[in-house]
């Protein structure tokens, strides 16, 4: 019994053979090593750093999340999440409008600041206490 589970090794048949089939295998072996690896490499970061079982093995599963820059922190969003609700003609939130009570509140606490106005400008002020 092997320890290793092997896929079994794919006949070359002249008539039926697309090279496309065989770039898409290699594509997808290339990207099971990546994987691989990366878990290799945060499971030999994670031993040596962790305390507790449960703080390795979130390191481990989050090892293949793409990194956020600074820069797309706050960007809008690439696509449209949910684009049945607009179709369906459910009101659409207007984006930089704030609740009022919010605004009241934020308004108050500052110092001498000027109002805010909409929600990119809300969030910086939580953002620099």
């Amino acid at each position: 019994m092997p320890i290793i589970k092997e896929e079994r090794l794919n006949s070359y048949n002249a008539t039926n053979f697309k090279f496309d089939s065989v770039k898409d295998e290699v594509a997808g072996g290339m990207k099971e090593d990546w994987k691989r690896d990366k878990i290799d490499d945060a499971k030999k970061r994670a031993i040596t750093t962790t305390a507790t079982y449960d703080e390795f093995k979130s390191r481990v599963a989050g090892c293949m999340l793409k990194p956020i820059h600074k820069n797309e922190f706050n960007a809008p969003p690439k696509f449209a999440y949910n684009r049945q609700v607009e179709d369906r003609g459910y009101r659409k939130a207007a984006p930089d409008v704030v609740p009022a009570a919010v605004v009241q509140r934020v308004k108050s606490s500052s110092s001498s600041g000027p109002a805010i106005r909409n929600a990119r400008e809300l969030d910086r002020e939580l953002r620099k206490r």
